[in-house]
Formats: C-alpha cells, structure tokens, sequence
C-alpha cells in the first residue's frame, strides 16, 4: 500500500496535475482610445504573467475576471477583481482580499505611446 501512495505522489509532481494551471484567455476593450492588438500586447507580454501568480492557489475550474482602466497616458487604475466557477453564468463574486491586494499590486508598467483616450479593460483568466 505505502508503495502505491509513493507512486501516485510521484506520478502526481511528474504530471503537475496537483498543482492549478492559470491561463490568460482573454479581453474586452471597451472605448476608441487604444487598439485593442495594442493593450493585448501589454498584457501578454508581461502583465498576464505577474497575474498568474496571483491566482495560482486559487481554486480549479473557475473564470477571473479584472477589470481596470487605462488612460491616455498608459496609466492603470485598478477596478475589480471578481470568480465564478466557470461555466456558469452571472454568478459573479468579488475576489477575496488576498487576490485583490496581489492583483492590484500588478499594475504599474504604462503602456508605450498615447492615445486618444481612455479605455475600460476586462481581462478573463481561467484556473485549470
């Protein structure tokens, strides 16, 4: 028996099945002041990966959705941070305090060039 729970713990850390996979699956930019390619290319090179961390002992098999502002000048301003389990729908939570603190503290890098205006952001990340 000891042997059997030894292999599983073992096949468990080779397969990283124990431990959640955070991905980036998406965002919706509301506004004309910035392309959308544009503020995806911020955040998938680099801002999505301090996120992940964030949401790394999160529990599996839910939807995040943060919401945030950019203005003209590239600036962030923090407005949400809110979980469903994912496939369901309008069942949104705020995130708990720990979550909301890490992901806040994500926001700092202004995005390169003017623009027009400023846009609102959602960004979706989804726990495996």
């Amino acid at each position: 028996m000891r042997s059997l729970i030894v292999t599983a713990v073992v096949l468990l850390a080779m397969t990283g099945v124990a431990s959640a996979e955070v991905v980036f699956f998406g965002s919706k930019v509301e506004g004309k002041g910035r392309e959308k390619k544009d503020v995806n290319a911020w955040m998938e090179g680099g801002w999505s990966a301090k996120v992940k961390p964030c949401l790394a002992k999160a529990a599996t098999l839910t939807t995040w959705t943060v919401k945030f502002d950019i203005a003209k000048d590239g600036s962030q301003k923090f407005q949400s941070v809110t979980t469903r389990k994912t496939g369901e729908v309008g069942t949104e939570k705020p995130a708990d305090e720990t979550i909301t603190k890490c992901i806040t503290g994500t926001f700092g890098d202004k995005l390169p060039g003017k623009a027009t205006d400023a846009v609102k952001v959602s960004a979706k990340f989804v726990v495996n």
